[in-house]
């Protein structure tokens, strides 16, 4: 008896895997972006992130980004908002430069909010500025009392 495939059951119509194909994608997985994976493999994000699930590929998780949320100090977001009000920017342009609401950025700046990893970074290119780790403490750390 032949197998007949459901009404709408999809189709494999992409090319096979090649051995090369697999090794590429198991070496690069990890730390390729997924423009450049797709470039590299010729294939769709959708298709290789099937195919590195069933490899059990991950992707590699920064090493901040494993630690959550950070805490800034509160003297480093002042004087971020001083840095931002003497360059003559205003709150909104910051914010739709990083991505969030004015809102969030004001909340920020007066120690309310604490902004992640991402968005500190995002935050101190925006100002022209550098950030280095001196300047957060990580969700681990105790303040001293």
């Amino acid at each position: 008896m032949k197998y007949l495939a459901k009404e709408g059951a999809r189709k494999n119509t992409g090319k096979p895997w090649s051995l090369h194909d697999l090794y590429l994608l198991q070496r690069l997985f990890p730390t390729y972006p997924w423009d450049e994976l797709e470039r590299v493999l010729g294939r769709s994000q959708s298709a290789i992130s099937a195919m590195a699930k069933r490899l059990r590929c991950r992707r590699a998780t920064p090493l901040l980004a494993k630690t959550g949320p950070i805490r800034t100090d509160d003297h480093l977001m002042k004087r971020l908002r001083d840095i931002r009000l003497s360059k003559g920017m205003a709150a909104k342009t910051l914010a739709t430069q990083i991505g969030k609401a004015d809102r969030y950025v004001a909340m920020c700046e007066r120690g309310e909010g604490n902004p992640g990893y991402e968005y500190l970074t995002k935050w101190c290119q925006a100002l022209d500025l550098r950030l280095t780790v001196e300047h957060i403490k990580f969700k681990s750390e105790k303040r001293a009392a």
